[in-house]
């Protein structure tokens, strides 16, 4: 596969004003969508690849009732390596070939069920915008997946890579007959040997032979090139371990100009150096005499880069993150990705989005942190904290453009390259793709004294949380967020990060927490005055009081957010409070001021275009109308919903228009279709919202009951 610097001068010999680029990007990205490519040689585990096939595929006089395989061996000893080759080898005896990366044991948080569950089902072709939000409906839509290829006599291999253990791996089988899971961890899995039947295989360090045969492929030679004490020597020093051997084969192969038994004693110093490293370090050492190696003879560009990685607290980043590291320019640093790439101390895991592998990046970190490089570390730090900042403030004011919550930012600090995203489509994507380090980040930030960037990069995505509630990050980055703020002692700062956290708490029924927290926002802001975010905690602790039926606080509360909302011009936070208002008045009997409220906000965004917001709206204004036995008119604004809701991808919206349809045509006699409606609505909501689940069992329980 050619290399972007070399399309970019076959792109300008051929004057094709960058469309080869363009397809060099995609090229390489391809195989990554749902397999990554096999690697580029392999040796010595002919055992276990003939194993793989003897458990896994069909054949004459072969049993293929184990259904589960886990790869074992340590690092760097080429799991994952093993587990590729045979995939890629051996996918014609199967219809679809799935993949995902786990994480165990990497830089960044394990990933959870329903992170590995979307990687899965966008490899069934599963648009990311039509993922479900949660891990049982997105397994329940995985499982269904497979049954209806089941159905069709078609077998699914399912590759799970760098599980941290059993408990990772359990949420995400398939437990369909058609589908095979092979799993690589560095450790056991009992629990599925339990769970699923599984067999365990070890991949073990390479023999001298196989050493010898892969020394051979890096170094352009054959074997007799080789003699067999410097195979030893090699294979000793890098402890068998294919992992240093190829990254010290490519460093021989790279530069001829030293004998190999020169390359030889520069590696077995490189060695001797680190073996008063920390004997708490999960890398062998032979690993990272190779990485020393490898990385001292990086041109100083590339290895400035390599260091830099290490800061990033996520296991994947994009081009744009490598650029604000090393505050380059995204072509330039594309190139010295290649770089690192070509040299295996990177992978490509689609297009402009890498990966450091685990034991690499702990390397990288070692470099980072050290004493010599602290200022560049902390430059570092600033542009990376900065152009996640700057890419969430685009990201956001492209989900919900004409809201006037916004806040233009100053420009970022020199070197920090600048996101933009053309719809709501790549906006929301991006967010998808970066919910995994946010909180990471956010810590990261705070860790280093950069407490607006640890403030501000949660509370930019509360759009983005409303929409999609991916609950563990909206907590744990707004709890990272709120500390930021009270170090910084900023009043503001503090109030809007405790109404975010109140608002991702009271969504979950947790509403003592939530009371709290807008208490707390209102009490930072007493020495400020007029404020908006004073009117957004007035509302949430009215709709506390609403959430336990205290209707006549909950109108008391909203009527104060509302005039402070009309009297500071703010008017994102008027019509919100409008819809909350009018949810009040209309528990009260008050039908004429619950329409008027309910409305006001419904009109205003649709006048915007503002699909988000109507849709918020529209569900208030339905649930009025049936308060007061206006079926008709109700089960029209429940159609418009569920219509916006799917234009978004808000599951949600949609469960509650169902569920709301359902209650009315049950209200109409029609009690077969309206109990079709809630249950279907009970599989959307199940995992968005405990709270409101139950109250829809109850429902439903109540209906089967009549």
């Amino acid at each position: 596969m050619p290399t972007t610097a070399v399309m970019k001068r076959i792109d300008a010999a051929l004057d094709a004003n960058g469309a080869l680029v363009i397809l060099a990007h995609v090229a390489r990205a391809e195989p990554y969508s749902a397999l990554p490519t096999k690697p580029a040689y392999l040796v010595g585990r002919e055992d276990v690849l003939d194993r793989l096939t003897e458990l896994l595929v069909p054949g004459p006089g072969r049993d293929t009732a184990r259904r589960t395989v886990v790869i074992t061996g340590e690092p760097g000893v080429g799991k994952t390596a093993v587990v590729l080759q045979w995939a890629n080898e051996t996918r014609d005896a199967f219809h679809t070939v799935l993949y995902a990366d786990l994480r165990g044991f990497s830089g960044s948080p394990p990933a959870q069920p329903d992170e590995i569950l979307g990687h899965l089902l966008k490899g069934l072709g599963v648009n990311t915008d039509q993922l479900p939000p949660r891990a049982k409906q997105r397994l329940a839509h995985f499982r269904g997946h497979l049954d209806r290829l089941g159905r069709e006599g078609k077998r699914v291999l399912v590759v799970l890579d760098n599980a941290r253990d059993s408990r990772q791996v359990k949420p995400v089988l398939p437990g369909t007959p058609n589908a095979t899971v092979l799993t690589t961890s560095r450790q056991r899995l009992s629990g599925l040997t339990i769970e699923a039947g599984a067999v365990h295989l070890r991949v073990r360090p390479l023999d001298e032979d196989a050493a010898a045969r892969l020394a051979a492929h890096y170094t352009d030679g054959d074997c007799t090139d080789i003699t067999s004490k410097q195979v030893k020597r090699l294979a000793r020093v890098c402890d068998y371990l294919p992992l240093a051997l190829t990254i010290a084969c490519q460093r021989i192969s790279a530069d001829r100009g030293k004998t190999l038994d020169e390359h030889l004693n520069e590696l077995e110093t490189a060695c001797l150096d680190l073996l008063d490293a920390d004997p708490g370090q999960e890398a062998a050492t032979g690993v990272r005499a190779a990485f020393s190696w490898s990385y001292a003879s990086l041109p100083e560009r590339h290895a400035e880069l390599f260091k830099a990685l290490g800061v990033h607290p996520g296991a994947q980043f994009s081009v744009g993150a490598a650029a604000a590291l090393i505050g380059a320019p995204l072509d330039d640093t594309t190139d010295l990705l290649e770089y690192l790439v070509q040299a295996h101390l990177l992978e490509q895991r689609g297009h402009r989005s890498y990966r450091l592998h685990d034991l690499l990046h702990d390397y990288a970190a070692e470099k980072t942190y050290m004493p010599a490089w602290e200022d560049e570390r902390n430059q570092a730090i600033a542009r990376l904290a900065q152009w996640y900042v700057h890419a969430a403030n685009s990201a956001a004011g492209t989900i919900t453009p004409t809201r006037d919550h916004h806040v233009r930012l100053d420009p970022p600090i020199d070197g920090v390259p600048v996101e933009t995203f053309s719809d709501y489509s790549q906006a929301l994507g991006w967010c998808n793709a970066e919910m995994a380090s946010i909180t990471p980040m956010a810590q990261l930030a705070l860790d280093n004294g950069l407490l607006f960037e640890a403030w501000r990069l949660p509370v930019e995505l509360i759009d983005y949380h409303v929409v999609r509630r991916p609950w563990r990050t909206w907590v744990s980055s707004i709890e990272v967020a709120l500390e930021a703020a009270r170090r910084a002692e900023e009043p503001t700062w503090i109030a809007q990060a405790a109404d975010n956290l109140a608002e991702a708490y009271r969504r979950q029924g947790k509403l003592d927490q939530a009371e709290e927290l807008d208490k707390l926002a209102l009490k930072a802001l007493e020495p400020v005055g007029d404020h908006p975010r004073r009117g957004w905690a007035l509302t949430g602790l009215g709709n506390t009081a609403h959430a336990r039926g205290q209707y006549e606080l909950a109108a008391k509360y909203t009527e104060q957010g509302l005039i402070a909302q009309i009297a500071l011009g703010h008017r994102i936070g008027e019509l919100h409070t409008r819809i909350h208002l009018g949810r009040a008045y209309r528990e009260l009997g008050r039908r004429e001021d619950a329409m008027r409220e309910g409305l006001i906000p419904v009109d205003e965004f649709n006048a915007d275009g503002d699909r988000h917001g109507e849709a918020t709206a529209l569900i208030a204004l339905s649930r009025t109308c049936q308060r007061f036995g206006e079926y008709e008119e109700a089960l029209e604004y429940c159609e418009r919903v569920r219509v916006l809701a799917n234009s978004l991808a808000d599951y949600w919206a949609e469960a509650e228009a169902v569920a709301l349809k359902g209650e009315l045509l049950n209200s109409l006699g029609d009690r077969n279709r309206g109990l079709q409606h809630m249950t279907e609505a009970l599989g959307i909501i199940e995992d968005l919202d405990e709270f409101k689940a139950q109250r829809l069992r109850d429902k439903i329980a109540e209906l089967r009951c009549a």
